[in-house]
């Protein structure tokens, strides 16, 4: 399982608007990295609603960037979590990864979320 020190797995996934997007693309950045169920899931959805909530105070107190993952298709990222709202008016980078590249390499089963910072890529902390 991926911890705390480990060197971050760089991915490469589609955003809600086919955009490509790594994890590498980020490098220099502090970045919240969150994987959650499915965009279906109430908890996960609540999870981020209480996160945007909080996000305009967070990344200006952090300069923190934050990526969400989905093991979801886009469309349905767009219905149950940008809840029709562009992904230029949503606050984070949503990912769809339906093959769950990301959630292998990062041996994720369930919900998890983990700090990676700066250019060393490093996993500071984490709640897996």
């Amino acid at each position: 399982m991926v911890k705390a020190g480990d060197f971050a797995p760089d991915f490469e996934l589609r955003d809600v608007d086919g955009k490509r997007c790594t994890l590498s693309q980020f490098r220099g950045k502090k970045i919240m990295l969150s994987f959650y169920r499915y965009a279906s899931c109430p908890l996960c959805r609540y999870a981020i609603d209480q996160l945007k909530g909080r996000y305009k105070k967070l990344a200006w107190a952090a300069k923190l960037k934050v990526i969400t993952v989905f093991p979801s298709p886009s469309p349905n990222i767009r219905k149950y979590v940008l809840k029709g709202t562009t992904s230029s008016n949503f606050p984070f980078v949503a990912l769809s990864d339906p093959e769950e590249e990301a959630y292998k390499k990062y041996q994720v089963g369930a919900s998890m979320w983990g700090l990676i910072y700066g250019s060393s890529r490093s996993i500071i902390t984490g709640k897996w």
